[in-house]
């Protein structure tokens, strides 16, 4: 069973940074995500980006008020022989562009790890800039 977690806090006048992570329950935590999971790791990706999107746009009223996204971090929990992290990223980087269009879109940072606290299979931090 997955839940997902997120949360928007802003930085400054004119930047909002949000996370978003999508976590295991308790009972089905393990230190990186189990092979079952990988095909599912975009998906994942996705929501997570979906948490962070609803989030801001919860905290700023509109996403119209998002001028750029300064940074796009996503990390993934993988085993070491796992390489495709880019494609599982992908998922998340393709709705930013979709929402915010590609002269507001940022480079990217994908990150395989090892675990993630709580169990989570992807979390994904990004940063805005907003008008104020």
């Amino acid at each position: 069973m997955l839940r997902t977690c997120w949360k928007a806090l802003p930085l400054g006048r004119d930047t909002c940074i949000g996370s978003s992570a999508v976590c295991f329950q308790p009972s089905d935590t393990s230190r990186s995500l189990p092979p079952r999971y990988l095909r599912s790791h975009p998906v994942l990706s996705r929501i997570a980006a979906l948490n962070v999107l609803s989030a801001a746009r919860q905290k700023l009223d509109s996403l119209d008020k998002v001028t750029r996204v300064v940074r796009l971090c996503i990390y993934l929990a993988t085993y070491g022989d796992f390489f495709d992290q880019p494609k599982v990223a992908d998922a998340a980087s393709e709705l930013f562009r979709d929402v915010f269009g590609d002269d507001k879109t940022s480079v990217r940072m994908v990150l395989g790890v090892a675990s993630l606290p709580l169990g989570m299979p992807v979390a994904v931090e990004v940063i805005l800039e907003i008008e104020v």
